[in-house]
């Protein structure tokens, strides 16, 4: 289960940016790559202390192995073609990831992590975190 950002060149209003981007000297392109990491983390931490740590409830796992907690994992590239932000989990716990995202109501189990929502939340972070990068770093 891979839940991703990407920015590609034909997205109207960002056309500008996108352009701007790739004509910028490396600095930037590292500056936006180091923002979008930050925020992958963040993510991340948010995923793991609010959905994945404590009791079973409707929203939250119980951390019994951590195989779940600990697979969670983030790429950021930019290429060419388009900037992207990544975050998967490692493909141990592809069999039931899955099932506590969307839940399985032939085995009574509800959807729990919510990655998907939490994941659309950071979205317009992550627009933000690449144009105030490349507006705040000094040439």
């Amino acid at each position: 289960m891979t839940l991703g950002v990407e920015i590609k060149p034909n997205r109207g209003q960002l056309q500008f940016w996108f352009t701007s981007l790739h004509k910028s000297p490396q600095v930037i392109k590292d500056k936006v790559v180091l923002s979008w990491n930050e925020l992958c983390l963040e993510f991340r931490s948010l995923m793991q202390d609010r959905h994945l740590e404590g009791g079973t409830t409707e929203d939250r796992l119980s951390r019994r192995s951590s195989n779940l907690y600990n697979s969670l994992r983030h790429e950021v590239v930019i290429n060419d073609l388009n900037i992207n932000a990544s975050v998967w989990f490692l493909s141990g716990v592809q069999d039931y990831a899955p099932t506590h995202e969307y839940g399985d109501t032939s085995r009574n189990i509800p959807a729990r992590m919510n990655m998907r929502n939490e994941w659309k939340n950071f979205y317009t972070r992550f627009k933000a975190g690449a144009v105030n990068a490349m507006k705040e770093t000094p040439l």
